[in-house]
């Protein structure tokens, strides 16, 4: 497929259209010289300087380390530039630190249009971008709109992550609090076997300890089963 065409495509399949829907408006509008998208390309880049390619929801994005040393110049963020009621997109389950933002930078022009690049930028470092080359446009206003979505798709499966990561921490919490109670449990049962026999009301307390331990031991083991039925098969629960 030419490429014109098939990011011209894929900027219409954004707006949730079908395929062939998609498809049909980018050739309508490359036939009446309308359409937005411009060939993406990295060939520009330094090999140091830009990661393997990664996906924001469905958009195929790549890190570039120091944009400003590669021909590229930060417009505005993306709520800079259109009306978007906030500015940027909380990366934790609790909303209190790092944001996700959408930004647009700019490449030099091209056939005397400008080029913007959709990005997303983070809080906690301005060296670098996460930037969908893919949809390199002319229409800034479609480059920050598309930001804001590649941003809050990024904060949301960061937020995903930290959700199956603390899980995964305190499913391990869990194994220990299971190894100690059963130890705790083990010692007591050989000593009411080497202490035998003991009035009633100590066999009653004893009998009592244990069920706790017991019981403590059962409950720590669903609430295991619960975590990683739930969060087992997350990229964060394996690391």
């Amino acid at each position: 497929m030419d490429p014109k065409l098939l990011n011209e495509c894929r900027r219409w399949r954004q707006t949730n259209r079908s395929l062939p829907s998609a498809l049909k408006m980018a050739r309508d509008n490359i036939g009446a010289g309308s359409g937005h998208t411009c060939v993406g390309y990295t060939s520009f880049l330094r090999p140091s300087d830009i990661g393997s390619p990664f996906k924001i929801g469905s958009s195929e994005c790549r890190w570039v380390d120091g944009p400003y040393h590669n021909g590229f110049r930060r417009v505005a963020y993306a709520d800079e530039i259109v009306n978007l009621r906030h500015t940027g997109w909380f990366m934790d389950e609790f909303g209190e630190e790092e944001t996700a933002r959408g930004a647009v930078f700019q490449l030099p022009a091209r056939n005397g249009k400008p080029l913007y690049v959709p990005a997303v930028t983070t809080s906690y470092g301005d060296h670098g971008a996460s930037m969908w080359l893919g949809g390199i446009t002319d229409n800034k206003h479609d480059a920050a709109r598309w930001a804001d979505q590649l941003a809050a798709q990024y904060a949301e499966t960061e937020r995903e992550y930290q959700a199956a990561s603390n899980a995964r921490f305190k499913y391990d919490e869990l194994g220990e609090d299971v190894a100690r109670e059963r130890r705790a449990a083990l010692e007591l049962i050989a000593d009411i076997k080497a202490s035998r026999p003991f009035p009633d009301r100590i066999c009653s307390t004893l009998r009592e300890a244990l069920q706790g331990m017991l019981e403590a031991i059962h409950k720590a083991r669903a609430d295991r089963k619960e975590l990683i039925d739930q969060f087992g098969r997350e990229p964060g629960w394996q690391q």
